[in-house]
């Protein structure tokens, strides 16, 4: 296995690429307002710079389950370098754009090389690594996404100081990638037992639908916490930002210790304690009377946020073979996407009938529902196939064998 590994180098890689998606949308949000008024001669400003938010995103779900059949094709390492050099020159091109239009369709470009790089990343993750160590690494992944969830606000509203176009090429950062990954080492090769056929994406329908929900359920935060706050009375534009931070931070600390929690529990132990997690922090937020509360609440669903988001990953790695992995991540990939797309339809309708309070309240009773049937004894969703341990090298005993 030892040349089958990644230097640090080639680990830092890894652990950057999921953070991308989360780092152009975090720049970009502080510009809206600016980008707006820059272009208020064309009549449907306001609304074409939120689609500049949004493009990537859409793109994401639309090609991220294609990616496995790309990936049985190529190298899988080279994917990903092109994935990174695709999306450092649509910052690039995106810099000298002079329409919105142009701007739009450059970002939905980026947002199939974020589909290709987010995907194939994890792929590499189950490729290089097993067990334990797997959950660790997909659990720093996550952690990555939350530092930058809570930072990168702040650099991009100081970059929007400046102008607001040098915000796209902060994207032309990934460059520093392109060689490191390039030079990963070749994947594994494992032949697989059982002859399991081809991959089924209703196999996983459970993780994708627990990762879908982990991901609708972050979002209220994210789309509500300002107005809600407003309600309570705290209406400066900084109590957002504090709010939507801590609990970036808690997801980002508690991610960092998903390694260490995963071999004492269960994967449907964790998901079911994730959601109760977000379930009791939305519980506190919507009855809170005081910042205290409020701010505990955060906490404890950024700790929810912080276990559901690797678990997902790791657990479904755990449970299809390795050729059918970039397949199986592809699908996830589009169920956390389209989470988020679908958070404003969900919720818009729900705070205008119940209100903000109302809205954390109802979420919180889902979230207890959905740990409640996770822990539930069911049927698995995974059949078992037969397996011939002396057709599978080392590596593949460390996935089938039990603990």
């Amino acid at each position: 296995m030892s040349q089958h590994r990644p230097s640090r180098w080639g680990l830092s890689v890894l652990l950057i690429a999921p953070v991308l998606p989360i780092m152009q949308a975090v720049l970009l949000a502080p510009a809206l307002p600016a980008i707006t008024g820059d272009f208020l001669q064309i009549p449907e400003a306001r609304f074409m710079a939120r689609l500049l938010l949004v493009a990537p995103t859409v793109a994401i779900i639309l090609v991220a389950p294609w990616i496995g059949y790309f990936a049985e094709r190529f190298e899988k390492r080279r994917l990903l370098a092109w994935g990174f050099l695709g999306y450092a020159a649509c910052g690039i091109i995106a810099f000298f754009c002079t329409t919105l239009e142009q701007i739009i369709v450059t970002r939905l470009v980026m947002g199939i090389c974020l589909a290709i790089v987010v995907t194939i990343a994890a792929v590499l993750v189950g490729d290089y690594f097993a067990g334990p160590e797997r959950e660790t690494v997909l659990g720093r992944q996550n952690a990555g996404r939350g530092f930058v969830g809570a930072l990168f606000p702040v650099v991009g509203g100081l970059i929007v100081l400046f102008d607001w176009r040098w915000i796209f090429l902060a994207n032309a950062l990934a460059l520093a990638l392109v060689a490191p990954s390039w030079m990963l080492p070749p994947s594994p090769a494992v032949r697989q037992a059982g002859g399991g056929g081809p991959f089924r994406h209703r196999d996983a329908l459970a993780v994708y639908a627990l990762c879908f929900l982990g991901a609708l359920v972050l979002y209220l935060l994210t789309l509500q916490i300002a107005f809600h706050l407003a309600e309570m009375g705290f209406l400066s534009a900084v109590w957002p930002g504090v709010a939507l931070g801590l609990a970036s931070l808690s997801a980002a600390v508690c991610s960092l210790r998903y390694g260490g929690v995963r071999p004492r529990l269960s994967f449907t132990s964790v998901a079911g304690l994730a959601f109760a997690l977000m379930g009791s922090g939305y519980a506190l937020i919507a009855y809170a009377n005081s910042t205290v509360t409020v701010f505990v609440g955060l906490v404890l669903a950024g700790l929810g946020f912080g276990l559901n988001t690797p678990n997902c990953p790791a657990w479904l790695l755990a449970k299809v073979g390795a050729d059918v992995r970039a397949k199986a991540l592809g699908g996830l990939t589009t169920a956390f996407f389209l989470g988020q797309l679908v958070s404003p339809f969900v919720y818009e309708p729900i705070v205008r009938a119940v209100g903000s309070s109302g809205t954390f309240a109802l979420i919180s009773v889902v979230s207890f529902l959905v740990a409640v049937s996770v822990v539930m004894p069911t049927r698995r969703t995974f059949p078992r196939r037969p397996v011939d341990l002396h057709t599978i090298n080392a590596e593949e005993k460390v996935r089938v064998l039990p603990r």
